[in-house]
């Protein structure tokens, strides 16, 4: 997939997906910056990042535009976030849910520095439409390893949502030990490791239409694989605004 808002750079011998940088000169998880011709691109690191090896692996749609508002959900690695954050621009939104509070003061850093970037606690008390999110968002990001915790979040956050919104999910596989030497058998191991990411597809139908999956223990450049335990899936939004 070839994106105006995604950039090949080159670095060493290799070229590397790259995001234009919002805040010239930062850098948040020591990713390499890369200067051409005036422009100032970060490194968009597939192993450190989710979304980038979905790119890698095939994704046909990256539904994150310039001027756009998301929600990241358990995406607080500072990678993913960053380069959200370049993309949807200045007049973008992200709304990072923290719950993590051992992540806070690294958000915070980011935050103070991407000021399109902002961090709302995640409070079961706290009206959420009424605070930092008052208007319906573009897509909805979750990256939560435990399944049951990302269909809250999904529930919680997913009304939220556009008539056609996106939803962007980098969901677990079941933890099945490696098989390094049996190609047959490490095929049938990621074939079943699968199995909860059909449950959590099926529970999503009625309000998603599941547009793709991408299995992210697979690299097509004969490389180590991307995230072994992970699969990327792409949904849009059924449901109507409540305020059209």
């Amino acid at each position: 997939m070839k994106e105006s808002r995604i950039f090949q750079v080159k670095i060493g011998n290799e070229e590397q997906l790259a995001t234009k940088n919002l805040v010239k000169g930062t850098e948040m998880y020591k990713e390499k910056i890369v200067r051409v011709n005036g422009e100032e691109f970060l490194e968009w690191n597939p192993y450190s990042c989710k979304l980038a090896a979905a790119i890698r692996n095939g994704l046909q749609i990256l539904p994150i535009m310039k001027n756009f508002r998301i929600i990241c959900v358990g995406a607080t690695d500072g990678s993913t976030i960053s380069h959200i954050s370049d993309i949807v621009g200045s007049k973008g939104s992200v709304f990072v849910i923290d719950s993590n509070k051992n992540k806070k003061s690294f958000l915070n850093k980011l935050a103070a520095s991407h000021k399109n970037i902002i961090s709302v606690s995640d409070n079961p008390h706290e009206q959420l439409y009424s605070t930092s999110i008052t208007e319906k968002i573009d897509v909805l990001y979750v990256d939560i390893p435990q399944l049951d915790q990302t269909e809250l979040a999904i529930q919680k956050y997913g009304s939220l949502l556009k008539t056609r919104g996106f939803l962007m999910l980098a969901a677990k596989k079941d933890d099945n030990p490696i098989l390094e030497n049996d190609v047959v058998g490490w095929l049938a191991e990621q074939r079943a490791g699968l199995n909860k990411i059909r449950v959590l597809i099926n529970k999503l139908k009625p309000q998603f239409q599941v547009l793709q999956e991408i299995n992210l223990g697979l690299n097509y450049t004969m490389k180590p694989p991307f995230h072994k335990s992970h699969v990327f899936i792409l949904a849009q939004y059924l449901q109507k605004d409540n305020d059209c």
